[in-house]
């Protein structure tokens, strides 16, 4: 649908946008097992290091 598309460009765009400011910076996460895995992932996939 095309509410998706745009909300997926959305998404795309601020990832984009934050990759130079994560990338290469050290990071801590606590909180919720699940969801501390899930962030971690995704700051890695953005290239900060844990």
């Amino acid at each position: 649908p095309q509410e998706l598309e745009i909300e997926r460009g959305r998404a795309v765009d601020a990832m984009t946008d934050s990759h130079s400011w994560i990338h290469g910076k050290r990071f801590a996460i606590y909180g919720e097992p699940d969801l501390v895995y899930s962030v971690v992932g995704f700051m890695l996939e953005m290239g900060a290091e844990p």
